[in-house]
C-alpha cells in the first residue's frame, strides 16, 4: 500500500457520488489508482420582478427563494433588501439590481424604469 493509499479512504466504485466528496478507486494491478472528483453544483440564481417592469412613484421588489439584493438608481445605491419605493423623479432613469442566492451565485439585471 502506498502513503497515498493509506492517506485516502477506499470507497467502493459502486458507492454513489456525493457533492464534495473525494473517492479513491484501487484496481488490482500494479500502480493503478484513480481518482474521482464529485464537483458541487451551484444552483442558478431563480427570480422574478414585481412588476415585472419597473415604474417611477411605485413599489418595485423581487421575489425569490433565499436571495439577498443589492440596487443602484441612475449610479446611487438604494437601501438594502429586495423591495424600493422608486420616487416619480426616477422615470427614465437606469435601476440596477443584483440578485444572490444562498449558493454564493449573482445574476444582474437592469432596467430602465417607465
Amino acid at each position: 500500500m502506498t502513503a497515498i493509499e493509506a492517506a485516502l479512504a477506499y470507497v467502493a466504485s459502486d458507492t454513489p457520488a456525493a457533492a464534495g466528496v473525494v473517492y479513491l478507486h484501487v484496481h488490482p494491478g500494479p500502480n493503478e489508482v484513480f481518482v474521482t472528483f464529485a464537483p458541487k453544483i451551484r444552483p442558478p440564481v431563480s427570480v422574478r420582478f414585481v412588476p415585472a417592469t419597473p415604474r417611477a412613484g411605485k413599489s418595485f421588489r423581487a421575489v425569490g427563494k433565499n436571495i439577498s439584493c443589492r440596487a443602484t438608481l441612475a449610479g446611487r445605491k438604494l437601501r438594502r433588501g429586495c423591495r424600493w419605493p422608486l420616487p416619480k423623479a426616477a422615470h427614465g432613469k437606469r435601476l440596477v439590481v443584483t440578485v444572490s442566492n444562498s449558493a454564493g451565485r449573482s445574476r444582474k439585471f437592469v432596467f430602465k424604469v417607465r
